[in-house]
């Protein structure tokens, strides 16, 4: 297991409720960002839906490397993520809402235990099993700092390098 999926698959075995929302712990929230993700989730009638934050910048590298890691999210999300026909499924660690029953149905964060990635390998398995996921850009409803400093920005990035490459390192 890595951490993070660990400690929400031990928060949700004693969750009650019928929405699970798996949240950052360094995101800051407009007070309407959950009430309006929750109304987003049932005029649509998703089983799953992910807020991707506004990313503040503030040192050199930050700057050179969240544009183009929003503009690379940006190309991954397409119309086909919402489209139940198809595998295509995005989604960010920063806001993770989706129902109990669901989230429950398809073992958790059990098969997806060992991703990096967590956040798209549980949109993925969902819409594999046939749950309704969505996916939208919220700036104006969260935001985060995802660096700190420019050594973190440049460093950072790695995890998200390797997922890219899918172990084709050269």
């Amino acid at each position: 297991w890595l951490g993070k999926c660990n400690a929400m698959q031990q928060a949700a075995k004693i969750a009650t409720g019928e929405i699970l929302l798996f949240p950052d712990g360094d995101i800051i929230y407009q007070r309407s960002c959950v009430a309006t993700a929750l109304a987003e989730l049932e005029r649509l009638e998703l089983d799953f839906l992910s807020l991707f934050p506004r990313m503040d910048s503030v040192s050199l590298w930050e700057n050179i490397i969240v544009p183009s890691f929003v503009g690379g999210v940006a190309i991954l999300a397409t119309p086909g993520i919402e489209d139940p026909g198809t595998s295509e499924a995005l989604a960010a660690g920063a806001f993770l809402m989706v129902r109990a029953h669901a989230f429950r149905a398809i073992g958790g964060f059990e098969p997806i235990r060992g991703e990096m990635v967590d956040d798209v390998a549980l949109a993925r398995l969902l819409k594999s099993k046939g749950y309704r996921v969505g996916f939208r850009f919220a700036p104006e409803f969260l935001h985060v700092r995802i660096y700190k400093d420019n050594r973190h920005a440049f460093w950072g990035m790695t995890k998200h390098v390797l997922v890219a490459v899918q172990g084709r390192l050269w």
